[in-house]
């Protein structure tokens, strides 16, 4: 799963690679696959040197590469915030 911020007030990377689960698939067969994101994976660091998640539409890319995307999606980040650097996550469960 990649993200992309393209609101950002910080140049970010086109697509961040956020988690990945290994699913095997059969043809023709469906399968559901979550993943559990926490806000302060979102967060970097803005000019004052704090890590920030700020108010943004996120996009949402899942793909089996970086440049073989399968489905696409986003959400909003509705309020910006200042995050402990110590709790930030920069993965999914």
């Amino acid at each position: 799963m990649y993200i992309s911020d393209k609101r950002a007030s910080m140049l970010r990377p086109a697509k961040e690679f956020t988690s990945c689960e290994r699913v095997f698939v059969k043809a023709g067969e469906k399968v559901s696959v979550g993943f559990h994101v926490r806000a302060n994976q979102f967060a970097f660091i803005d000019n004052g040197m704090s890590w920030v998640v700020e108010a943004s539409k996120m996009n949402v890319f899942i793909s089996a590469a970086s440049n073989d995307i399968r489905l696409a999606g986003s959400f909003d980040i509705t309020e910006t915030k200042v995050v402990d650097e110590r709790k930030c996550g920069f993965y999914a469960e």
